[in-house]
């Protein structure tokens, strides 16, 4: 299965001046190439552009939301299945990791999360 990671960088907000761009709208192309540029050398893919909206501080008592675009990128995670399974196969021999049993394990019948009480830390309960 492939993996992902993913980065986002504040979109350019000012055209670049080069030989030969002329235009408001050049320039900010050009701006954006280079962008996009610098990214991929380091091993990023472009994947999109979104706008997000942000509610900022406007004085004391008002907010107001600005709106900010950001350019999407990711790239292929160089770890392989075999290595997860390997950790995972790792992880569960070890053996200072508390084991939950049935009756220990936490009640999710209830909809409302915010009402469970804290796990109890069940290392300094159990009779080893």
């Amino acid at each position: 299965m492939t993996r992902f990671e993913y980065k986002s960088i504040p979109a350019p907000k000012k055209g670049e001046k080069a030989r030969g761009v002329k235009g408001s709208d050049a320039r900010m192309a050009q701006a954006m190439t280079t962008a996009l540029n610098d990214m991929s050398a380091k091993g990023w893919d472009y994947l999109r552009a979104d706008t997000l909206p942000l509610e900022e501080r406007s004085g004391i008592r008002s907010k107001t939301i600005h709106y900010y675009t950001v350019l999407v990128f990711r790239r292929e995670i160089e770890a392989t299945v075999e290595d997860a399974s390997t950790s995972v196969e790792a992880a569960s021999s070890q053996t200072d990791a508390p084991v939950l049993d049935a009756h220990d394990a936490p009640d999710t019948s209830e909809t409302d999360q915010t009402m469970r009480t804290p796990r109890r830390d069940l290392t300094a309960t159990r009779d080893h």
